[in-house]
């Protein structure tokens, strides 16, 4: 095994490991181009349709115009969302395909932060559907679980060898 685990006993990076850097992958460039629609709602259409974007569910509720700042505030979280989407998938298919340990550590603590951030704040509450925010949800569940099982299928010894 190199240096940092990222081969295992075999010398090769497991098929389920990959798997989980494609779901990774996946996850970004959802949030890569969800992110980029959201800034160009806020450009094209001002602070409160980016606000009735974010929280459809209550859409009807949201007045036609709101402070620039509720804006601002919006277009934050989806630069946030452009630049974290950016990195997981950069990860991915740098460290993640190679098997390293840290860009399954690094991708686990920005997806799963991000959309924690999604369930506790928009989802849970009501201001999002469920069915809006599934795509990354169900995106994140499996590029955990083979990027995890993959990685202790790398750490697991090789039979017959020494």
């Amino acid at each position: 095994m190199r240096a940092g685990g990222e081969r295992r006993a075999g010398g090769s990076v497991s098929k389920l490991s990959r798997a989980g850097t494609v779901f990774f992958a996946l996850w970004g460039l959802l949030h890569v181009v969800g992110g980029a629609s959201l800034l160009a709602t806020w450009w094209t259409d001002g602070a409160a349709e980016l606000v009735r974007t974010y929280g459809s569910s209550v859409a009807g509720t949201i007045p036609a115009e709101l402070p620039a700042v509720a804006g601002a505030i919006g277009a934050f979280h989806a630069f946030n969302l452009l630049w974290i989407g950016a990195l997981v998938a950069g990860l991915a298919m740098t460290w993640g395909w190679k098997g390293r340990a840290a860009g399954l550590w690094l991708n686990l603590i920005l997806a799963g932060a991000a959309d924690l951030g999604l369930v506790l704040f928009l989802l849970l509450p009501g201001y999002m559907p469920w069915a809006e925010g599934a795509p990354g949800l169900v995106l994140l569940a499996p590029a955990a679980a083979c990027s995890l099982l993959g990685r202790a299928a790398m750490r697991a010894p090789v039979r017959g060898r020494a």
